[in-house]
């Protein structure tokens, strides 16, 4: 990874103003986002492959966003979360909700096609999170194992009418003029290791968080609350 880059992966569709912001504002730091899951992206991030990765896990038993995540897979190594910004998931369907889905209950009825975000996807954690507190079994639900890599990727097929449903961040049902049903809000973190935060590359992202101008164009998309842009979660271990 040469100096002048900074390459992050994750998930969220609004990493892409995060790249322009710093790209946009400093000559010469070229930002690449690789699009990942959550639990991809931190391993992304443990292997030496990027050097920031986003996140938004919820870990039951802990009832806390990102963090007991970021300890299993980068354990023992030191590293800095910051919150990128809280979000809303949730149903991303047809304009006027033909199919009329509410709640998870909704997905498996007879003729609704759903479409899945693969395993160690926040939407997916959210989802079977849903499922289980319903009592839907997965096997009830017409799609559930077919798998898309991403929420601009959901979003687009429901678009194209190749499904009824899915879930997807309230910024990508927006972008392809869905109806959107929210199910949650998350916190997305930004991870990255403790070391490199004396680099002038992280200096530079975490200034374009707390920015007003970012924070503006984040939140026009829809569904991000930016208040919080910038904090900091914690330093590990």
């Amino acid at each position: 990874m040469r100096s002048r880059n900074l390459l992050i992966s994750g998930c969220d569709p609004g990493l892409a103003v995060l790249a322009g912001r710093v790209a946009d504002r400093w000559a010469g730091q070229r930002v690449c986002w690789v699009s990942a899951s959550s639990a991809a992206a931190l391993a992304i991030l443990a292997r030496g492959e990027a050097h920031v990765a986003g996140a938004h896990l919820f870990d039951e038993e802990a009832r806390e966003f990102n963090v007991p995540f970021v300890r299993r897979a980068l354990a023992g190594r030191p590293m800095v979360v910051v919150t990128f910004a809280h979000l809303e998931e949730g149903f991303a369907v047809a304009p006027g909700n033909p199919r009329r889905i509410r709640k998870a209950e909704d997905i498996a009825r007879p003729g609704v096609r759903f479409v899945n975000r693969e395993p160690g996807a926040g939407a997916r954690r959210l989802l079977d999170r849903l499922l289980r507190m319903a009592k839907v079994p997965a096997s009830a639900v017409k799609g559930y194992d077919r798998l898309l890599g991403g929420h601009l990727q959901v979003s687009q097929a429901v678009a194209m009418g190749a499904a009824d449903v899915g879930v997807v961040a309230r910024s990508a049902a927006v972008a392809h003029g869905l109806h959107f049903i929210p199910l949650s809000e998350e916190r997305f973190d930004l991870v990255f290791p403790k070391e490199w935060s004396g680099d002038p590359r992280a200096a530079r992202m975490v200034e374009t968080l707390e920015g007003r101008a970012f924070r503006r164009e984040l939140a026009s998309l829809g569904g991000y609350d930016t208040r919080q842009s910038g904090h900091l979660v914690t330093e590990l271990p």
